[in-house]
């Protein structure tokens, strides 16, 4: 097929007409687009638009003005008047910020009115002494903030059924209270909605705990020494090493711990210490041994004979949960050491 010579046709004339069409239509595209994202300009300039506007900006400005006003009083947790309430209503001061979340000063002072109610209803103001209730519950709401964060980064969530559950049980067990919600918002002006949020970080931390960090059920036996006295520490280890052996030939551990430990607190239970985590001191004291023993032991064994300041031990592990080698304070600091926390309350100490 023969192509047509270049010299028929009109390359410039078709070269300037190509331009000046691409330039018509990004002149019409420009306007359009001018009119989608910027209104008229007589529309921001009408008379009824800048009364709008400046009602607005002075609504905006006395709002900060009396937020900022009845900052002082507000923070420093002084008796509220009528004024004051009203404000806290309206303005959404923050207590805290962790990382992009708030806790808000109205919901610490919340817990401080429960709790407060709680103890005087109680008559248990002499167990309280001394505390700081409101730098307490204060630091409680910031560690429920970061319980979240963390059940968040693991799915771990608890659900409104869950919630409702745990609420329908405890009105069970107060039978005959009547209407729940006007009696807390008569006595301490609360809800039950704030109620419920105490059961949910409630329940969020029981599970985080059950998930997370390592625990076992633990059992022990214990024979005593006097760490002054040679010969009372060589019977007690003859002692233990008789014990060890019937273990491995058959004497169940409990039924041992039942008949030779000298731990009085847990011998009944045969020797059941309960669930311990990766953290656990034996009676207050940092026993590594002890709690290496405890984690290293395989689940239904005893393990070797163990040395600490109480004397002679076995330890056998029943159970295990948990997925992490830390305990959950652990958890929670390393969170709170890693996460930007800003604090707006202080407390004289």
């Amino acid at each position: 097929m023969k192509l047509p010579d270049k010299n028929t046709f009109d390359w410039q004339k078709i070269k300037d007409q190509t331009s000046s069409t691409i330039i018509d239509v990004a002149k019409k595209t420009k306007k359009n687009t001018q009119k989608i994202i910027s209104p008229s300009k007589s529309i921001i300039t009408t008379p009824r638009f800048r009364r709008i506007f400046y009602t607005l900006l002075a609504l905006i400005i006395v709002y900060l003005i009396i937020a900022v006003s009845f900052a002082p009083k507000v923070y420093k947790f002084q008796t509220p008047n009528k004024i004051s309430t009203f404000v806290e209503t309206i303005v959404p001061y923050p207590a805290a910020i962790i990382a992009h979340r708030t806790v808000a000063l109205s919901r610490v002072k919340s817990d401080v009115k429960l709790v407060e109610y709680f103890i005087n209803t109680t008559k248990t103001t002499d167990r309280y002494q001394g505390i700081n209730i409101p730098e307490n519950l204060y630091d409680r709401a910031i560690e429920a903030t970061l319980i979240d964060e963390i059940a968040q980064t693991n799915h771990i969530s608890v659900s409104d059924k869950e919630v409702e559950d745990a609420w329908q049980n405890i009105l069970a067990e107060e039978e005959g209270f009547g209407d729940v919600d006007m009696i807390l918002k008569e006595f301490h002006s609360t809800s039950s909605k704030h109620l419920k949020l105490f059961i949910t970080e409630t329940l969020l931390r029981e599970k985080v705990e059950e998930k997370l960090p390592k625990r076992r059920k633990v059992s022990h036996i214990l024979v005593a020494f006097d760490k002054n006295d040679e010969n009372s520490k060589n019977k007690a280890r003859a002692k233990i090493e008789k014990v060890k052996k019937d273990i491995e030939t058959g004497t169940k551990f409990s039924d041992s711990a039942k008949e030779h430990s000298e731990d009085a607190k847990s011998r009944d239970n045969g020797g059941d210490l309960g669930w311990v985590d990766v953290a656990f001191q034996l009676e207050g004291q940092d026993e590594k041994t002890f709690r290496d023993a405890i984690f290293k032991t395989k689940i239904g064994q005893s393990s070797d004979i163990i040395e600490t300041h109480l004397g002679y031990h076995l330890v056998m592990p029943t159970e295990e949960k948990g997925i992490l080698d830390k305990s959950m304070s652990q958890i929670i600091e390393e969170t709170r050491t890693q996460t930007k926390i800003i604090r707006f309350l202080k407390f004289d100490k």
